[in-house]
C-alpha cells in the first residue's frame, strides 16, 4: 500500500493536497502560522549569529546576512489549487487512469512528465515554480 500511496502522491500531488485540505483545512492553517513564526525566528537568530561571529570579517558578515534577508521562504500549499476548476484545469492534458492496469498507469504518468519537462528545455527558470 506505501508504494502505491507514494505513487499517487508523486504524480497527483496537487490533488492529494486538495482533498486532505479540504478536509484539514483549519488546523492546517494553524500549523502553518506556527511554522512560519518558526521559520521567521530562525532567520532572526541566523543574523544575530552572523552579526556576533568573530571568525568572520566585516564583508563576509555583511554578505551573509545579506543572503538572509533575501531568502524566499515557502510554507504551506499553492492556494490556487484550493479552487477545483484550477485544479481541474492543471490536470486536463494528464492521461486517464486505469482502475485495473497499473502498469500502464505507470507509463501513462511516466511519459506525460518526461514530455512535460522535455518541453521546459531551453526555457528560462521560472521562479515561481517550486
Amino acid at each position: 500500500w506505501f508504494d502505491c500511496a507514494s505513487k499517487v502522491l508523486y504524480n497527483l500531488e496537487h490533488v492529494v493536497a486538495f482533498l486532505f485540505l479540504e478536509n484539514n483545512f483549519e488546523a492546517y492553517v494553524n500549523d502553518s502560522k506556527e511554522v512560519k513564526s518558526l521559520v521567521e525566528h530562525y532567520h532572526d537568530d541566523l543574523i544575530k549569529t552572523f552579526n556576533h561571529s568573530s571568525w568572520m570579517d566585516e564583508s563576509t558578515r555583511l554578505e551573509a546576512v545579506k543572503k538572509v534577508k533575501t531568502m524566499k521562504s515557502i510554507v504551506g500549499f499553492t492556494p490556487q489549487f484550493m479552487d477545483e476548476i484550477t485544479l481541474e484545469a492543471a490536470y486536463y492534458h494528464f492521461p486517464e487512469m486505469s482502475e485495473t492496469d497499473h502498469f500502464a498507469n505507470m507509463i501513462y504518468a511516466t511519459r506525460y512528465y518526461s514530455e512535460l519537462q522535455f518541453s521546459n528545455y531551453n526555457r528560462p527558470p521560472d521562479s515561481r515554480r517550486r
